[in-house]
């Protein structure tokens, strides 16, 4: 059975792509998540934050990136210190895979500040929201959180999300001057990745190439851990935001 996370067809996340073309024209952190707010908006997403897991005594302004929430909700989140409680944060630093705020979200936890947390993101109808963790920041785990005022099971699209979110950070990260260098890919490694960019099958790049599907899927798995990347729509994408191949 296909994963929700796997999109076999590259050409089936072309808006995600087209979101990659928009983030990488950006030249500053500011017209980035301006470009980020304006995409997320036209899928119901109001609030984005960038951000790193905060460690030791760090504090939230430290371990964000960027964001685009209001600023007296941002206020609360400083002031109460949600760092230090947050389920949602606590499931970002645990989770491989993206998630719903509502996954998280128990209004009978035993943790008043918890409660009154998800009461006042509801004040400013944040009802829901999707994050997705990264694991391969040079700085350690971080992620992206999406807010929304969609009910449970009505986000859409996750695997579509998940991608843009990906493009947003890297984007961020890089403009932040937090990006570690690309790792380097094998001349082989790079053609695979280039016909699996147009939407190639792994046996038809076998064909094109000369060489055993067996071959081609090793070198897509390769190519993909060495960009941390956790499927192979993924691994393009971090390929062509880091030059490493072009379509």
């Amino acid at each position: 059975m296909t994963s929700q996370w796997t999109v076999a067809n590259p050409r089936q996340a072309g808006s995600a792509f087209d979101f990659l073309e928009k983030i990488n024209r950006c030249t500053d952190i500011d017209q980035a998540m301006d470009c980020a707010a304006a995409e997320f908006a036209r899928r119901g997403f109001n609030t984005i934050f960038v951000a790193g897991l905060p460690r030791g005594n760090e504090t939230l302004d430290q371990a964000v990136l960027a964001f685009r929430t209001p600023a007296s909700l941002m206020g609360y989140y400083r002031t109460k210190r949600i760092i230090e409680f947050d389920p949602i944060i606590k499931r970002t630093g645990r989770s491989l895979m993206p998630f719903e705020w509502s996954e998280v979200r128990d209004l009978r936890d035993d943790d008043p500040r918890v409660r009154e947390l998800w009461g006042v993101r509801s004040e400013f109808s944040l009802h829901n929201g999707f994050v997705v963790p990264i694991h391969r920041h040079v700085s350690g785990p971080a992620g992206v959180s999406l807010g929304t005022d969609k009910a449970q099971d009505e986000i859409r699209n996750k695997p579509d999300l998940a991608l843009m979110a990906l493009y947003l950070f890297d984007r961020v990260a890089c403009l932040c001057g937090a990006e570690r260098k690309a790792p380097g890919l094998t001349e082989r490694e790079k053609e695979v990745l280039t016909w699996v960019a147009v939407g190639k099958t792994a046996w038809e790049i076998g064909e094109i190439l000369g060489i055993a599907k067996r071959t081609v899927d090793e070198h897509t798995h390769s190519a993909g851990r060495k960009l941390g990347a956790v499927n192979r729509v993924q691994a393009v994408a971090i390929a062509l935001r880091s030059g490493l191949i072009a379509v």
